[in-house]
């Protein structure tokens, strides 16, 4: 049969578990703490060692588990690691010691590259479950950096107050709350007369310094304005009540926690100036030796004496000051010491007597008798010089190097295995001594391999001139820097042996070689490194140069929040932001206009769908720094930095493009409304010449027919000339609007009367109303003599009918009413009808070409849009400018203004009281190649009963000219054949300078033309030439004859 024993195990396998967990758990701790652990025995074996001991000393954990203590620990660190454990097992043998007590020392360990680094340790037993002790575990982290910062903290402290006390101007510290002393220097005691124990706790108002109390409180209330005062003169009392004069700056400094004043006071007493003006070289010559810890001496060669020794050589040789002066210079060294003085003197008194300009100095190091019978080690500087006898001495400083000597001979023993480790270290190692020339004296196989040279080649070389592009005072720096703070860090190239360049790390430190001053370098071939920095680099520049070259902003923005992570220089101009700082961790929202769908909720959306894949591209309404909104076109792509998701978002301004389109839209518009318009104008215009062209030519054919009575034939007449009119009417607008458009309107310069004008239209439009239900009126603002001006009558004339024929034409019933008023400058036509008023949405585009307004109700349009335009263009011409009022159902009122110019010279005057001649019996010389046109010009001066002579051409015009001497004047149309009508009249002019010439054309003419025809000769009539237009023009080219002839008698 079978037999078996079962145990319950689970609790057993529960606790391996835990503690397998537990296990994990520690070195998943271990392995991912910033500090590094390690475990030791009792017998401190180590036993584990974190990764990262890699990042505190260099070494591998397998590397370091192969370490003692002392391959830890540097000999000043190592003993108090020791007594510190040494300590704790006794107290736990006796039982005393506390199971959790941890232990937290500063120590001092070696790094792999030979360097020392300061930790902060924290120790503490591992224990048993019985809480015996097992093993030491401890945890370090790297403190190098705060021990520099203590260090440099301790020295700025010595400074401070070494400086403070030592200073020779008064310092005091107070509390700014209560006034009271905290500490004042030797030489406010000097200059007050204080002892300090009667200072420290008092104010200055009990101790009754300040003369002027109120002083101090002004002084007080401007430190805690400016936090400083500079400079104030203020007076003081001594102790003895003597008043002294002295500068005083303050300013504010804490100590702890508390606010305190710190107060510097320079005495400017007449004879304290004097005094320090006269001691200030001796009082710190006597600081720098009393207070130095070096021995200062002067030894006179000429008399073979010392005579000085600073204090301190007591310290040294244990003989005061007094009595190491008695002594020789054979009393103050040993036997081999003096020897070595007695060889060398001659040759630096030699080299000092031929070189006394140069201060050099010498080092030594010597063995002096000490006061108690014991030998000393003593390194000495020393410089030759003359005193003020001329006598030659010699200026030195003792330095006591006993300890450091009898620490050389444990630095021997080390040397060894020092050259072991100097040799096999695989970072280059170049020693060389500060001096002249920086000879190497020493260097190990790795800096060789690195420089290229072997090391016979480079002992007693400068190593100096195998670095690229080291200037003078480069070198003067790095020494500088490297005497004063011991050390020297720099990436830099050398040029080997082969002339290659080489990239290297140079970290160097001042060191004593054999007692001389040495510079210690370690060489790091960092070649690789750099050229995997360039090619970096120069990614990043090119990267950088297209980034920013690019004229569209770029966004690299979060994926998530759409925060913009980093943006080109582009961005920053097309949004108006004066640093890409500003504009990093925006978002986009924050740049758009937030009206919809413009807005950040919209924005993420399309990020989002840029991420899923699907590229975006948008037109977007952003918004600038200072608000202004503009467009943009954003495509948005996702993308990977740096393991980041990430989207790119190219944005290009478009509110160029898109204004240029919404100006396209509104041109095509525009020409839409204007190609209507001109449809609508060609066949208003197809209707309105049609209409009166049939009434003439219908009507021309019936007056032929005899069977009409007179009244009749008289009636078809009147047709006829009304129809011929309203025909010349639209000829002549479509002319002035080619010379408005052409510039070749030209307006005259004449007198003219206004009230004229007004009473002659108020006849005209009154015939041509013939209708009861308007009232015509009108107004003159002037008397008549009053409303004599220059300006162009016939452009006046058409405004005004023009205005009094649209009042006319919307006004059913009623009343129109025009006329003028004078306002300062400027004369004011207007014509105020009314009618049905025109709708407040017209009033801007009345003025606009082929633009008319609605008619009222069963009213027919008339006209094509023109009249207004040509108003507002002639309105200019003359100089003034053209508006209108209006209410829909209350009438219009429509108001223009011409210059004032008053019509005041002589001339002017004559031609208007020289009498107009009888035109019978005149002999005036037609110029025409149409007959018909020949024919209606001869019976209109007919009915004048004026003399006729014909010419078909310009060549029998010239030669009729020439052979009749009696013309009075000549009408000279301008095409005609052979010569036209310039041409000859040019030529007539030559034998006839003074016969009127008036030009006949059915043409527009030119600005220049038309100027031409106005000055030189007397002026043009347009095609249909009206009767009386025709006479009056005549009339005045006889009447301006006469009075240039009268002129020219009575210059005579």
């Amino acid at each position: 049969g079978t037999f078996g024993v079962f145990r319950d195990i689970t609790e057993q396998r529960e606790l391996e578990t835990a503690l397998a967990r537990s296990e994990r758990m520690f070195r998943l701790i271990a392995e991912h703490s910033g500090d590094n652990i390690t475990v030791t025995d009792l017998n401190f074996k180590i036993t584990y060692v974190s990764p990262n001991i890699i990042k505190l000393r260099g070494y591998t954990a397998e590397e370091a588990l192969l370490h003692k203590m002392e391959d830890i620990f540097t000999p000043e660190s190592l003993p108090l690691v020791y007594t510190t454990f040494q300590e704790q097992i006794l107290l736990e043998k006796s039982g005393k010691a506390d199971p959790y007590r941890t232990v937290t020392l500063e120590l001092e360990e070696k790094h792999k590259n030979g360097t020392t680094i300061w930790v902060e340790s924290t120790f503490s037993f591992m224990r048993d479950d019985d809480m015996k002790p097992i093993g030491i575990i401890a945890i370090s982290r790297d403190i190098t950096e705060k021990k520099n910062i203590q260090e440099a903290l301790q020295q700025s402290e010595e400074k401070f107050q070494k400086t403070f006390h030592n200073s020779p101007v008064v310092v005091t510290i107070t509390y700014i709350e209560t006034g009271r002393y905290i500490d004042v220097n030797r030489t406010f005691t000097h200059e007050m007369g204080y002892l300090k124990e009667e200072v420290i706790g008092k104010t200055s108002e009990e101790l009754n310094i300040f003369e002027n109390h109120d002083e101090r409180k002004q002084l007080l209330n401007e430190l805690k304005q400016n936090g400083f005062v500079r400079d104030r003169l203020l007076n003081f009392r001594t102790k003895s009540g003597s008043i002294i004069n002295g500068l005083v700056s303050v300013s504010l400094i804490k100590i702890g926690s508390k606010n305190c004043i710190l107060s510097t006071v320079i005495n400017v007493t007449e004879q304290h100036v004097a005094e320090l003006a006269l001691k200030a070289s001796e009082e710190k010559y006597r600081l720098l030796t009393e207070f130095s810890s070096d021995v200062i001496w002067i030894l006179n060669l000429s008399r073979n004496c010392f005579t000085y020794i600073s204090p301190s050589i007591y310290q040294l040789r244990g003989f005061t000051a007094e009595e190491a002066l008695k002594q020789k210079i054979e009393d103050a060294l040993c036997e081999e010491s003096l020897k070595e003085y007695n060889k060398i003197l001659p040759g630096y008194l030699e080299y000092f007597l031929s070189h006394p300009e140069e201060e050099k100095s010498y080092f030594h190091e010597v063995r002096q008798p000490c006061k108690d019978g014991s030998v000393i080690w003593v390194e000495v500087a020393t410089k030759f010089r003359f005193n003020k006898s001329g006598e030659i001495e010699v200026v030195g400083v003792s330095r006591n190097i006993n300890q450091r000597k009898q620490s050389e001979l444990l630095l021997n023993e080390s040397e060894k295995k020092y050259r072991e480790l100097f040799e096999l270290n695989k970072v280059g190692i170049v020693i060389c001594l500060l001096k002249e020339g920086y000879p190497v004296i020493d260097i190990n196989d790795a800096a060789c391999k690195i420089l290229g040279y072997t090391k016979n080649e480079m002992l007693n070389k400068n190593p100096i001139p195998l670095e690229k592009n080291l200037f003078p005072n480069a070198i003067a720096e790095r020494l500088e820097l490297i005497k004063h703070t011991g050390i020297f860090s720099a990436e830099t190239i050398i040029i080997n042996k082969n002339g290659d360049e080489v990239n290297v790390k140079v970290d160097s430190q001042l060191i004593s070689y054999n007692g001389e001053p040495a510079v210690q370098s370690m060489l790091y071939d960092i070649s690789e490194i750099i050229t995997a920095k360039a090619k970096a680099q120069q990614k990043e520049i090119e990267y950088q140069e297209i980034f920013n070259s690019t004229h569209d902003a770029i966004f690299i923005q979060d994926a998530v929040s759409g925060v913009i992570i980093d943006t080109n220089k582009a961005a920053v101009e097309i949004y108006g932001y004066s640093h890409k700082e500003e504009i990093i961790s925006l978002t986009t929202g924050q740049l758009s206009s937030g009206v919809h769908p413009y807005t950040e909720e919209v924005a993420l959306g399309l990020i989002q769908r840029a991420m899923n894949g699907v590229s975006q591209k948008v037109e977007w309404h952003a918004r600038k720094k200072d608000g202004t909104l503009f467009w943009v076109e954003v495509a948005l792509t996702a993308t990977s930095i740096g393991g980041q998701n990430r989207v790119l978002a190219v944005i290009r301004d478009i509110s160029d493009r898109k204004e240029t389109e919404s100006h396209i839209i509104s041109a095509k518009n525009e020409a839409m409304e204007k190609n209507r318009l001109k449809s609508t104008f060609l066949a208003n215009i197809s209707h309105d010449m049609r209409t009166p062209l049939n009434a003439v030519l219908g009507f021309s054919k019936l007056v032929a027919e005899e069977q009409l009575s007179k009244e009749q034939k008289e009636q078809y007449a009147s047709i006829i000339e009304n129809s011929g009119k309203q025909l010349l009417t639209i000829i002549n607008d479509l002319i002035d609007i080619t010379k408005i458009e052409s510039n070749q309107l030209i307006i005259k310069k004449e007198r003219i009367c206004l009230n004229e004008i007004i009473i002659e239209l108020y006849i005209q439009t009154k015939e041509m109303i013939n209708n009861n239900q308007i009232e015509l009126s009108y107004s003159n603002g002037l008397e008549d003599d009053a409303s004599m001006i220059i300006s162009d009558k016939t452009r006046i004339r058409q405004v005004l009918n023009n205005l009094i024929t649209n009042a006319i034409k919307f006004t059913e019933k009623g009343s129109v009413l025009f006329g003028y008023t004078k306002k300062g400058s400027f004369i004011e036509f207007f014509v105020k009808d009314s009618g049905k008023g025109i709708p407040a949405d017209q009033l801007q585009t009345i003025f606009e070409r082929y633009k008319q307004l609605d008619m009222p109700e069963g009213v027919k349009s008339k006209g094509f849009g023109l009249g207004l335009n040509i108003s507002r263009s002639l309105t200019e011409l003359l100089g003034g400018e053209i508006r209108v009022e209006s209410e829909p159902g209350r009438g219009s009122c429509f108001y223009f203004t011409v210059p004032y110019i008053t019509a005041e010279n002589d001339e002017n005057k004559i031609q208007d009281n020289c009498p107009v001649n009888n035109l019978k019996g005149l002999k005036v010389l037609i110029a025409e190649d149409d007959w018909v046109n020949y024919v209606y010009l001869k019976e209109v001066l007919l009915r004048e009963e004026i003399d006729i002579l014909y010419a078909s051409n310009g060549n029998d015009a010239i030669n009729a000219a020439r052979d009749n001497q009696n013309i009075d004047l000549i009408l000279m149309d301008i095409q005609m054949p052979i010569y036209d009508g310039f041409q000859a009249a040019s030529e007539i002019r030559k034998h006839k300078p003074e016969i009127p010439i008036i030009f006949q054309t059915a043409y527009t003419l030119s600005g220049e033309k038309l100027q031409l025809v106005n000055e030189i000769y007397n002026g043009v009539l347009f095609k249909p030439i009206n009767d009386s237009d025709l006479i009056r023009r005549i009339e005045e080219a006889i009447k301006n004859r006469e009075i240039n002839s009268r002129s020219r008698n009575d210059d005579t």
